[in-house]
């Protein structure tokens, strides 16, 4: 981002938000304690009001800044710190095999949101359970847009209503056995864990992909600078005060995460303070092993992916790739050199050991 647009508080007037930029002042507006990110007399987008959706949407811990949710977060902690990173790192070799497959653009969107899917027990032995999940996470950015109708809002309660169906359905499912909480609630959880890892995780393979990176220092820098995640939003839920500034109650602030400077690990996009992402070891382990998968198979003949610019989102910087028009003839070779085997999984299903 051009350092013309990097001021550290400015009035937008078409935003209608204050834009905060430089390190220090956004490190002090994401630990803010009266900066929420949501407005405070909004706790849904008015769409999403008597939705499931939006029932969902509203229990997700980083849309919710009460302490009576502190016992949710840490059973989600909990959860994710259990989980055996050898079994999400073999996981995450599948499902992008799996992917790739198929296509880059699926491998690229697919992986990592099928990975976590499948920790979390819902079937995806098949490209068409991957294909599935992707359009069901498509169904809720649409109805997160401004402009979304009936016809978006009902695909996304629908999608909900299926992904809540599919927790615990297959294999051994450690992270959904390890959400100790009530059903509703681990639900809900789990929901917005895979919606986190749509458009971040897709953004963050690939400009990894583009930029040869694998190993996990280099993936953290990506993800800094420029980062997938370009801005948040929070909102002034008291009168307070930031930096040098006077906030009155309801302000809305713009905190454009991408005008952070390159230092290792000094990153935001990965959140900071009580909005620091839990899962970002996890993020970072998965999205090496995928990585992994797609070196393998470039280094076996597949053609690699053409850049195709960005994709036209909100807030996330994702590269838009696409097949060549020769990879379908490189495809057959690298799939002969390739393996296709699973890790091996305990056959008790998730439903027979959930708490």
């Amino acid at each position: 981002m051009a350092a013309q647009d990097c001021k550290r508080f400015d009035f937008d007037p078409i935003l209608q938000a204050h834009v905060i930029a430089g390190p220090d002042l956004l490190r002090q507006a994401l630990r803010h304690p009266d900066l929420g990110v949501r407005p405070p007399d909004q706790p849904l987008p008015p769409a999403l009001q008597g939705r499931r959706f939006g029932a969902i949407y509203g229990q997700w811990l980083r849309m919710r800044e009460d302490p009576a949710r502190n016992a949710e977060r840490q059973a989600l902690e909990q959860a994710l710190t259990a989980l055996d990173r050898r079994v999400l790192q073999a996981e995450a070799q599948h499902q992008a095999r799996l992917a790739l497959s198929q296509s880059w653009e699926a491998w690229q969107w697919s992986s990592l949101p099928a990975s976590l899917a499948a920790m979390l027990g819902v079937p995806m032995s098949s490209a068409a359970d991957q294909a599935s999940l992707r359009q069901q996470l498509q169904a809720l950015a649409q109805a997160l847009r401004p402009e979304a109708g009936p016809r978006e809002l009902d695909a996304a309660d629908q999608a909900c209503e299926a992904l809540t169906q599919g927790l615990g359905r297959q294999g051994p499912a450690p992270l959904w056995r390890g959400l100790s909480l009530p059903n509703w609630d681990a639900a809900a959880q789990a929901i917005g864990l895979l919606w986190q890892s749509h458009e971040a995780g897709a953004g963050l393979l690939g400009q990894a992909l583009l930029a040869g990176a694998g190993h996990e220092a280099e993936l953290l820098r990506l993800a800094q600078s420029p980062g997938v995640i370009q801005h948040t939003r929070r909102w002034a839920l008291h009168d307070c005060r930031l930096g040098d500034s006077y906030l009155p109650r309801g302000t809305a602030l713009l905190l454009r995460l991408a005008c952070e400077p390159a230092e290792p690990g000094a990153g935001l996009s990965f959140g900071h303070g009580r909005h620091q992402c839990p899962g970002q070891e996890l993020a970072l382990l998965m999205a090496q092993a995928t990585l992994g998968v797609a070196r393998q198979a470039l280094a076996q003949g597949i053609a690699p992916p053409s850049w195709q610019g960005h994709h036209a989102l909100a807030h996330a910087r994702v590269p838009r790739l696409a097949d060549r028009a020769d990879r379908a003839e490189s495809l057959v070779l690298a799939d002969a050199k390739l393996p296709t085997e699973r890790a091996p999984t305990p056959s008790t299903t998730a439903q027979e050991s959930r708490p």
